[in-house]
């Protein structure tokens, strides 16, 4: 076994993710790997309920999540820096302290100064919780993405350099082929993505992006993206007949986004693609989550108990 799945979203990615934390872990075991990352959407809120299915399956759990990033200051709140401004970004936590760092970063991305449709941070604000995180950036929809699309070396160049220089040797460029096929564009960004690691000297890793567990399960998410949309199966389907514009078209064109087997990954990456995701898994540590609720505490006014101050308030 010589690959870890890296990026994968569970029903906690709402209307977008459709398995269960602990039917993700299920799976990964059923495919033989031996560690498994939880990356949903601007939340840790199924890490619990993973970590204690990975512990109960003894495979090692690396938890993290997919993050909106702005390319402004996320206090910025305008079409300029809207909705379609944000990027997606993978981070995983190494550590009990990359986990408790990842727990600020999703706080503040969900704070009143930083929330715009979506709970979000720019790079700025994230790199002040950067220590013992690890940050993967390549896939479709992401900064890096989003400039190997256009197809000019140069600027995604000048993108990778700027992670580099704020992360380190914790980035990673990802490179993603799973929906080849279906999504020709995967191709069009490996190929100059894994020219730029070259000649940047970062690392490159493969990932799946899985949203389902199963091929099968295909249709299930694409009819829970449908209520994401606030339209029908139908419609999307008439719409994508007539050649028109459907967001999110790549889950309704493929049923290639579920979590791959060995030998289906081994035919579209590289050894090295494969081998740093070992790596990532050698340097993620197997820590310990769980305790007891630790409630924040409430200062409150004329010298009251927190009990004292709610029963009044009440």
């Amino acid at each position: 076994m010589n690959w870890i799945p890296l990026h994968q979203h569970s029903s906690y990615s709402l209307l977008d993710g459709l398995t269960q934390p602990d039917k993700v872990v299920e799976t990964c075991v059923n495919r033989g790997y031996k560690a498994a990352a939880l990356t949903d959407h601007n939340n840790i809120a199924g890490c619990v309920e993973f970590y204690k299915s990975c512990k109960e399956k003894n495979i090692k759990p690396i938890l993290g999540t997919e993050f909106h990033i702005s390319q402004l200051d996320p206090s910025i709140k305008d079409k300029a820096n809207g909705l379609r401004q944000m990027d997606h970004l993978v981070v995983l936590s190494k550590n009990l302290n990359g986990w408790k760092n990842l727990i600020q970063a999703v706080s503040e991305s969900n704070s009143q100064e930083c929330y715009y449709y979506r709970p979000r941070l720019d790079l700025k604000r994230l790199s002040k919780y950067s220590q013992d995180l690890i940050i993967i950036s390549g896939h479709l929809g992401t900064d890096l993405g989003n400039a190997a699309m256009s197809k000019n070396e140069d600027y995604t160049i000048n993108v990778a350099q700027k992670y580099k220089e704020i992360f380190g040797n914790n980035f990673f460029l990802e490179i993603q082929l799973t929906d080849r096929v279906a999504c020709p564009e995967q191709q069009i960004t490996a190929d100059i993505l894994r020219s730029v690691a070259k000649k940047l000297g970062i690392k490159t890793v493969c990932t799946a992006d899985s949203h389902y567990a199963n091929m099968s399960d295909a249709e299930d998410q694409q009819v829970l993206l449908c209520s994401a949309l606030k339209t029908t199966f139908k419609k999307v389907k008439e719409a994508l007949a007539n050649n028109e514009e459907v967001g999110l078209d790549c889950f309704f064109k493929s049923n290639s986004y579920h979590i791959p087997d060995i030998e289906f990954v081994k035919s579209l990456y590289t050894e090295e693609e494969l081998a740093n995701t070992m790596s990532i898994y050698d340097i993620c540590e197997d820590y310990n989550i769980l305790s007891n609720p630790k409630l924040p505490k409430f200062e409150c006014p004329n010298g009251l108990s927190e009990i004292e101050y709610l029963k009044e308030l009440c």
